[in-house]
């Protein structure tokens, strides 16, 4: 049927137009997004994708288009939400919208046509017309109302792909729905299916057609008419390092929402059959059960259910969690986490890998005061992450870090119970029993260590961080020559800063110096040098007396962390004090030595072990005294050999041990320092090649 115009042409009536194909976005839901997006105008998102994209002029024809309501490519709505940061399918146009946009009130429509029809055109109404109707045309070729290039017209489809595809609303109001699965994983899709099959009732049934029927290159909102069901499953696989993502989508003609998503240790879709088609169940009956049933599927709160960008952000941050610990990757980890949550406020997870990023940030600064920070953020997930084994994990990394080792103990199994096999976990309580072995002198310990260690090498025998906590447990109980094997492998997984310089601290405790700056110089080569470790080469330079080397490395050290608005670690001061000293710089020496003094008492009110800092602190007493020409009364003499006396057994750590020596050594108590030394040479034979200590080595060799 068609109505005639008074110019005689005609028309298609509104009731048979044809449909074409394309997807409408809806106007009232992109300048929603725009104004989310801090955009003011459609130039300025047109601007926005001409960034994003880099393109060398502004899209205004296709977002023009997309705004107009007007059928395009999914492809076009995609580059539009991709700069808004939405999902696409959030700006789709709604079926009721669709139908407002079509309701015309009839006596309008009459209205029209009675003034057009009787209305007489004469030359003079012609010349009015042109006047009109040119701009209008000049203003059409401007603002891009003529179809894309690249996007095909009705006319550019052949007549037989021409047809009217009415895909029918979805059927919420009967008292079934019918949903099929279509799932690109063939060999995972059975299984899921049967599991599926087992949870649905009778108001959800699955059907036949499910996985076993072909389904030919369709866009996806066509799927439920070709398959003849309410609904279609489909679901998308992420995979980025250890870890693989699952979404799974609901597709009706009109919307696609995420069902059900969650990520995983990499593992096959098969392993979570039952907990996806628990969730899957659960959120169709929420559907189904709706009392506004006419509601957009996108405003229904449903469960477990994080869109792909968060997820997205999720598994890159962990990919920098999966590296080396430095703070740039720490920081690049955090920088995803916080982004997913922006987008994902509830994201658990995400939540969970943050608290334990500042754990790790904690470790990368040597800051113990953001070891509180992170209890804080486990905390504030604690009553809805107990099922959770990443939130467990999270919470025994800081507990352990802030010596609950009992506590700790308690999370790490927590998250086994849930997720047996995690690796994370299994490692966390390696270290757990490493440090007590470390702190009871007792083998069991180490041994209860290393099987932590061999359960999750036989889960992830691929994952560097295995062979690398492996190796330290190794060396500190005892077991130098496996250790180095052990560092050795984990350098073969992954060359990193951490693989490396573990293997070279290694290598100089065993008093193998050349090895050790091979290794640290390394560490150079691949670009990811850090303060330690130029602290450590500069050592070895001092050790090998090249004073002036050793300077020229420490001082660059310092002036690069100060320039990044941090003081460093009181070590770097007292290494370019010592090489200072040595090179007899006497008062450049004393003043590094007061500076170092001030870093010790920041350590100290980070929580710093009050032990080690007091050997610190009466060594570098000493050596100012020294610098300043002073004579030692036999007064003072008592009260120094008192305060080294009164450390007693809870001196551990093998650099405190050095200062100890150091300061013995100073105050001419060779036979009280030299128990130091052969306790010093049995940790790490590196520290004793300290030029001072060479009276002790010759001592030894006799």
């Amino acid at each position: 049927m068609e109505n005639s115009n008074s110019n005689g042409t005609s028309s298609p009536s509104l009731k048979t137009k044809t449909r074409t194909r394309g997807v409408r976005a809806s106007r009232h839901k992109l300048e929603k997004a725009l104004r989310a997006a801090g955009l003011k105008t459609q130039a300025a998102l047109a601007e926005a994708i001409a960034d994003h994209e880099h393109l060398d002029a502004p899209p205004k024809d296709l977002v023009n288009r997309v705004f107009r309501e007007i059928p395009v490519a999914p492809q076009t709505i995609e580059r539009v939400a991709s700069v808004l940061n939405v999902e696409s399918y959030t700006l789709y146009l709604s079926a009721e919208e669709e139908q407002r946009s079509h309701s015309i009130p009839t006596n309008e429509l009459t209205k029209h046509q009675h003034s057009t029809n009787h209305q007489r055109i004469t030359p003079t109404h012609i010349k009015g017309l042109l006047l009109i109707l040119v701009p209008a045309l000049i203003m059409a070729l401007v603002l891009g109302i003529w179809p894309e290039e690249n996007e095909p017209t009705l006319t550019d489809i052949p007549p037989a792909e021409r047809e009217d595809i009415s895909i029918p609303d979805p059927k919420p109001n009967h008292k079934t729905l019918s949903v099929a699965l279509v799932l690109q994983d063939v060999a995972s899709g059975p299984a899921l299916a049967k599991k599926l099959k087992e949870v649905l009732s009778t108001e959800v049934t699955l059907a036949d057609s499910s996985i076993n029927q072909l389904v030919p290159e369709r866009a996806p909102w066509e799927l439920p008419k070709l398959l003849g069901v309410d609904y279609v499953i489909t679901a998308k696989t992420l995979s980025k390092g250890r870890y693989k993502a699952y979404l799974f989508y609901l597709i009706s003609p009109q919307e696609q929402i995420v069902i059900y998503s969650n990520v995983w240790l990499d593992s096959p879709l098969q392993d979570h059959s039952q907990s996806i088609s628990d969730a899957i169940y659960s959120n169709l009956k929420k559907i189904l059960t709706h009392q506004d049933l006419n509601r957009a599927l996108t405003d229904i709160e449903l469960k477990q259910t994080i869109a792909e960008q968060p997820i997205e952000d999720y598994l890159q941050g962990m990919v920098f969690v999966d590296r080396a610990l430095v703070a740039e990757n720490v920081s690049q980890a955090q920088a995803h986490f916080y982004r997913a949550l922006r987008l994902a406020p509830n994201f658990l997870k995400a939540r969970a890998a943050l608290c334990e990023s500042l754990v790790r940030l904690s470790i990368a600064h040597s800051d113990k005061t953001l070891l509180k920070d992170a209890q804080l953020e486990c905390q504030s997930i604690a009553q809805q992450a107990d099922n959770l084994p990443e939130y467990h994990f999270a919470n025994g990394q800081w507990q352990r870090k802030s010596g609950l080792l009992d506590e700790a103990k308690q999370s790490y199994q927590q998250a086994l119970d849930i997720l047996p096999g995690y690796v994370d976990a299994q490692l966390g309580l390696a270290e757990l029993y490493a440090l007590r072995g470390a702190q009871q002198k007792k083998t069991e310990l180490f041994e209860k260590a290393l099987e932590y260690t061999q359960q999750a090498g036989a889960s992830e025998p691929s994952f560097w961080k295995v062979p690398f906590i492996q190796a330290r447990i190794y060396f500190i109980s005892g077991q130098a020559e496996k250790g180095i094997k052990a560092a050795e492998k984990s350098v073969v997984l992954s060359e990193n800063y951490n693989s490396l310089s573990n293997l070279g601290v290694m290598h100089f405790c065993k008093g193998n110096l050349t090895d050790a700056r091979r290794y640290y110089k390394r560490v150079y080569e691949i670009g990811q040098a850090t303060p330690v470790l130029e602290y450590q080469l500069g050592a070895l330079l001092l050790f090998e007396g090249k004073h002036q080397e050793a300077i020229n490395l420490m001082e660059n050290n310092l002036q690069f962390i100060q320039k990044d608005s941090d003081d460093g670690h009181y070590e770097f001061w007292i290494g370019l004090a010592e090489a200072y000293r040595i090179g007899q710089r006497k008062q450049q020496a004393l003043d590094t030595y007061k500076a170092a003094l001030a870093k010790i008492e920041n350590e100290r009110l980070k929580g710093g072990n009050p032990i080690t800092l007091k050997s610190y602190l009466i060594y570098i007493e000493l050596m100012m005294k020294h610098l300043q020409g002073k004579v030692l009364e036999h007064k003072e003499r008592r009260f120094y050999l008192q305060e080294i006396e009164n450390l007693g057994p809870d001196l551990v750590e093998p650099p405190a041990y050095v200062r100890v020596l150091l300061s013995l050594t100073h105050l001419d108590e060779y036979e009280k320092a030299y128990p130091y030394y052969q306790k010093l040479s049995a940790m790490c034979k590196g520290y004793v090649a300290y030029p001072s200590l060479k009276r002790f080595a010759d001592i030894s060799s006799q």
